[in-house]
């Protein structure tokens, strides 16, 4: 069949809110409403439950789509696609598509839309708020080959998706056995002391917009680039030529943990955003809005121990505590100097480390095998839709 625009293989329509101040449309629990955030940012969402609803009262009121159809986010995060697998309506942040079934298999169009993924975002490019509006959505190509050949890419992609979710999930176990073994070697323990008085907890450096360049030699970590467990360096600033001494004590180690200060801290996994520097993010200077902790004695103190403690519900829970009254957690480096963690001896601690350290050995392999599947991925979306 060839290019067809998105306008042409199905029903395209725009969500909406039933008014909030009546709240007949908001007394019970009976059709799913749903917004970007019950969309993910990585794959095809399928969705069945959504964390807000409408009730029946506000059907009319609503925009419903019947099961089966294609949900895009168009306002703010752009290009996140889902599936509604039963009815429902949707937000205004949402661009739908009914897709004509004579024309289109499904998941076959959420998986071209996920593809052009980067190019919606660049036609929503806007200084405040992305948006791609309907008459922009509905121009948007993709390749539609026949029905048969539809259905066996989907087939193809749906097999690795598969694989890719079952790797994810084995990660996720890892990480949970981990919690679990620090909560059962110090979960009940009651001699406690504040971080700092095992470890020295410092903030950065307060870059001016001079004082960073597009390039240089050393990066400079914001709170944009920590993630749970690793940095990120898709997007970064630099210290450009001509480094000033004067920021030397903001100087990043191998080893240190680094902690996000402000929002957004929590990420969506329920864990504070923080990590461990690794050799390959050298050399890095620290941005004001994120924390280093440095054991006061590396004889005495297992940093990776102190890392557990702060991947703990526990940490989770005071930095939303310390956070009452903002409309987003953040945490200051007193607060996590303040924050009470078991007094476990130098073989406890070792003993945990160990145990993460094997732990560890094992979500490597399945990260290897999780990042070949994402390649082969990459390469079957580029073949079937660019």
């Amino acid at each position: 069949m060839g290019k067809v625009k998105l306008g042409d293989v199905g029903i395209i329509i725009t969500g909406n809110t039933p008014k909030t101040s009546e709240e007949l449309n908001y007394s019970s629990n009976d059709i799913c409403f749903v917004k970007p955030s019950d969309i993910s940012n990585d794959g095809i969402s399928y969705i069945r439950n959504s964390e807000f609803y409408i009730s029946e009262f506000a059907r009319e009121k609503a925009r419903i789509l019947p099961a089966n159809s294609v949900l895009v986010s168009c306002i703010g995060i752009i290009g996140k696609v889902g599936i509604n697998q039963k009815e429902c309506a949707f937000n205004q942040q949402i661009n739908a598509i009914i897709p004509n079934e004579e024309k289109c298999v499904t998941e076959y169009l959420a998986y071209a839309i996920y593809a052009k993924k980067m190019m919606l975002q660049a036609i929503a490019n806007a200084p405040v708020v992305p948006i791609l509006n309907k008459t922009q959505f509905s121009d948007i190509e993709i390749f539609l080959p026949s029905l048969s050949e539809q259905k066996e890419v989907v087939k193809k992609l749906n097999n690795i998706d598969s694989v890719i979710y079952k790797r994810k999930r084995q990660l996720e176990k890892l990480d949970e056995l981990i919690k679990a073994r620090f909560v059962e070697l110090f979960g009940n323990s009651e001699n406690k002391l504040p971080i700092g008085e095992m470890c020295n907890v410092t903030g950065g450096y307060s870059f001016k917009s001079g004082d960073i360049s597009n390039d240089g030699a050393i990066k400079i970590l914001q709170i944009g680039n920590v993630y749970l467990d690793n940095v990120s360096w898709e997007t970064t600033n630099y210290l450009p030529e001509g480094y000033d001494e004067k920021y030397s004590k903001f100087m990043l180690n191998e080893g240190d943990i680094v902690v996000a200060l402000t929002r957004p801290i929590i990420q969506l996994l329920g864990n504070v955003k923080a990590c461990i520097v690794k050799s390959s993010d050298l050399p890095c200077l620290l941005n004001q809005r994120v924390g280093r902790i440095v054991a006061k004695n590396k004889k005495t103190v297992f940093l990776e121990f102190i890392y557990g403690c702060l991947m703990t519900d526990d940490f989770t829970r005071y930095v939303e505590s310390c956070s009452i009254g903002c409309s987003q957690p953040n945490i200051s480096t007193k607060d996590i100097e303040n924050y009470l963690i078991p007094n476990a001896t130098y073989e406890e601690q070792k003993a945990y480390v160990e145990f993460k350290k094997q732990t560890d050995k094992s979500k490597l392999v399945v990260q290897k095998s999780l990042d070949k599947l994402e390649l082969l991925k990459k390469a079957l979306m580029q073949k079937y839709f660019e």
